[in-house]
């Protein structure tokens, strides 16, 4: 083992890193600025402790929250110290809590008596958890559905996150619901210990459980562990932070962690911010020690991204001032865009003139999934590959193709395989059973599955048939829209009459919010296609569609463009950097003004622009569709709050209603609109509570901001003339209107009539314009 001498931590390591690598005596707190160089101190000193012999390496616990973090930590030790070192004690909370309860399990459950785990306990995953609660529940003679298994799960796996027994939980209990998933918690631990399993979240609750209750076994681990090393320790959550304090101890522990509370961006997972902000209480002796040069980025994009953070709250000890040595570098650039298509249009540009050779070097963030769709479709334009990160591609997340195989069986009713997709989806009780008998009859009567659905009463019992010829009801009506309806209205049907809005809707769960944003902005991508070929027919849009996804899958293979989500983005760097929509509403993507909310968003932001090494874009668009409806945005505050002597501003915006490029009267900013296919709006960043897992939908119905036309469609009138007094007009060939995206126009011609009616207008800016008058969003203007 090579020697690591102080004279080579002298060498290595700049004085603030020194200084904390050779604290090795008691508690420790390295507050790690972005890009400080925190793996280089934690390496060198783990390496000086090993090459003293003040530890040995069985000795050392190391925890990280990333197995391919703690890979990376053992590969530099290795080289380091110049020999393999079998590190049993570094890895993640989890991996560890398996070897610690592989130790003090016995090794046969009792024949007698209480159940319990063992040494060969069997871990389950999700959809083992769903299964053992469905058994239970089918016991107890209650049919749920799956989104209500779902949401039970959730809440238990709460209540372990929190450290809540099942006991204390039917002590919390005050309703019927909460006392019946409190009791259903009980039951599923019982089942585990009966099935010799744990779940991902039991393996930390039960590690801590059994070092409570076992003083032998935790005094053993208080002995084994000499040091002690967290990583990310403000991403730590109550049970891991009990965990870490039954294994070192209290007094006065060789406990070193390391943290950032600017990064701190996962509370809606559970992490607790309060647990790093309180090390110096809980450990009374703890020394401090802040990192605050950032060798990653540029002088400009450190001093810009510093300016927004310090506008988050925190205590003198915990303040820092993060710095760069290196050039300044370009300035940060903003830019103000008309729609979220011309910001995707503007990304793509961007990073094609700055050449393929550093696609592979770009980033380009933003705060949901959903937005990725109008970037992909421009980067496909130009050719551009790309990557995704911690998300699937958007025409291929599920509920996306869901859709795609109602739209494709509707055109072609011969496509068994988009058949067999969604005529149980979303679920109505259509078994595999059932379908399983109709093909056998389809078969014997030489027919398409498609065509003898209509045969059911034949095949099927009563109930059985019925739920069959409910679907083929559903789907003839909305094949006979075919030709009738404006491709937009057409899939709003579609996901409505379906069900499949419904379905989500009751699920009511964060992932379901998810989904039911992607489908918004499924909505927004027809409506594209319909604006660029007016009247598109249906089979014309899935063929573009598809020839645009199989070209995404050929070049998706070499040197890419990154795409992904703020949060995926942490522990990342790249030497260009783009964050998209960044507006007010979508990033900070807050509902209210909650401070705490409010600061995990801004500490979002700040994850982001620290990635970027050398070059740092933001951009801001100031009208992007909701459902197809244009709405307008304010850039975000955050851009408000950045030191502009260190950016440089560039406004695209063919109209510009705000009061300048700069203008972020967030304050008084309208509401965003309930969104038809979104449910109350919370922040992932709020904390479990109890819900009435079967409640009625709080959200059903909310088409309240989109008016009911008559015949014809009737506008909005904003004019001020005395022959224009009426708060709606009736459009006609002649008025002159505003487009949120397209500006100042002349109308030409009207069209049909409900939703189907259509405007072919004059625009100033794009030239002739047809669209669909629903999703227009047009004002009168004379």
């Amino acid at each position: 083992m090579k020697n690591i001498s102080l004279e080579m931590l002298k060498n290595n390591l700049t004085p603030p890193q020194l200084e904390a690598a050779l604290c090795v005596d008691g508690p420790c707190l390295i507050l790690a600025g972005a890009g400080s160089g925190k793996t280089r101190v934690v390496t060198y000193k783990m390496a000086y402790l090993l090459s003293e012999s003040l530890v040995s390496p069985n000795q050392m616990l190391g925890v990280t929250f990333t197995n391919k973090a703690a890979g990376e930590l053992k590969k530099r030790l290795s080289t380091m110290l110049e020999t393999n070192v079998n590190f049993l004690w570094l890895g993640t909370f989890h991996s560890i809590c398996v070897k610690i309860l592989r130790m003090a399990l016995p090794q046969e459950q009792p024949l007698f008596g209480v159940k319990a785990q063992t040494k060969t306990f069997s871990i389950y995953d999700d959809d083992d958890q769903k299964k053992v609660i469905r058994q239970l529940l089918k016991s107890k003679g209650v049919d749920s559905s799956a989104a209500e298994i779902r949401k039970m799960r959730s809440i238990i796996s709460g209540f372990k996150n929190k450290g809540i027994q099942p006991d204390d939980a039917k002590d919390l209990a005050e309703y019927f619901e909460q006392r019946f998933v409190a009791d259903l918690y009980g039951d599923y631990q019982d089942a585990l210990k009966k099935q010799n399993a744990f779940d991902f979240d039991d393996l930390l609750s039960e590690t801590v459980e059994l070092l409570k209750l076992n003083p032998d076994i935790r005094g053993k681990f208080q002995k084994k562990f000499k040091y002690a090393f967290v990583d990310e320790y403000q991403d730590t959550n109550p049970v891991q932070y009990a965990l870490i304090k039954l294994l070192m101890g209290v007094d006065n522990p060789a406990l070193t962690v390391v943290g950032d509370d600017d990064q701190s961006i996962y509370g809606w997972r559970g992490a607790d911010l309060r647990i790093l902000q309180s090390f110096n209480k809980d450990f009374e002796t703890a020394k401090i020690f802040k990192l605050e040069e950032n060798f990653r980025s540029s002088a400009n994009i450190v001093r810009a991204a510093g300016s927004v953070i310090e506008n988050n709250e925190r205590k003198e000890v915990f303040s820092k001032k993060v710095f760069s040595t290196k050039e300044s570098g370009d300035k940060v650039k903003i830019i103000h865009l008309n729609d979220e298509n011309s910001e995707a249009s503007k990304i793509s540009l961007n990073i094609a003139l700055n050449t393929k050779e550093n696609y592979f070097k770009t980033a380009v963030f933003y705060r949901t999934n959903a937005q990725s769709r109008a970037l992909e479709e421009q980067f496909r334009k130009r050719g551009i590959p790309y990557k995704l990160v911690g998300g699937t591609s958007f025409y291929q997340r599920k509920e996306i193709k869901d859709i795609l195989g109602y739209l494709r069986y509707l055109v072609n009713p011969e496509d068994e395989q988009s058949l067999l997709r969604i005529i149980n989806t979303p679920k109505r009780g259509i078994g595999q059973t059932s379908i399983d008998k109709l093909r056998s009859y389809a078969e014997l009567h030489m027919m398409s599955l498609g065509d003898c659905l209509g045969n059911a009463s034949e095949v099927l019992s009563k109930g059985s048939a019925q739920k069959v010829l409910s679907f083929a009801l559903v789907i003839n009506n909305l094949r006979s829209q075919l030709k009738n309806s404006a491709l937009p209205n057409l899939v709003e049907a579609v996901i409505r009459d379906s069900g499949y809005q419904n379905s989500l809707e009751k699920e009511n769960t964060e992932e379901s919010k998810d989904r039911l944003e992607n489908l918004e902005e499924f909505i927004n991508a027809v409506v594209d296609a319909d604006e660029d070929i007016p009247g598109i027919e249906l089979d014309e849009f899935l063929q573009t569609q598809a020839l645009s996804t199989d070209f995404e899958k050929m070049e998706n293979d070499g040197d890419a463009v990154w795409m992904m989500t703020l949060h995926a983005s942490k522990g990342l760097e790249f030497p260009f950097v783009h964050m998209s929509g960044v507006c007010e509403g979508v990033l900070p993507l807050i509902r209210g003004e909650d401070e705490s909310e409010l600061e995990e968003e801004r500490r979002l932001f700040y994850v982001g622009a620290t990635r970027a090494e050398n070059e740092l874009s933001i951009y801001s668009s100031q009208v992007r569709k909701i459902r197809g409806m244009d709405e307008t945005f304010k850039p975000s505050r955050f851009i408000s709050e950045l030191d502009l002597s260190v950016c440089e501003t560039l406004d695209e915006r063919v109209s510009n209603t705000w009061s300048g490029s700069n203008d972020l009267s967030w304050r008084t900013a309208a509401p965003r609109r309930q969104s038809p296919f979104r449910g109350k709006d919370s922040n992932t960043g709020g904390t479990k509570s109890w819900n009435n897992f079967n409640q009625e939908s709080s959200f059903k119905n909310t088409r309240s901001s989109v008016p009911e036309h008559p015949k014809p469609v009737k506008v909005q009138n904003t004019s001020t003339g005395d022959s224009f007094d009426q708060e709606f007009l009736y459009l006609d060939v002649g008025r002159k209107v505003m487009h949120p995206k397209y500006g100042h126009g002349l109308v030409l011609s009207c069209s049909g009539q409900d939703d189907n009616a259509r405007v072919e207008i004059k625009f100033s800016t794009v030239g002739v314009k047809k669209l669909v008058l629903k999703f227009a969003n047009l004002q009168v203007i004379g």
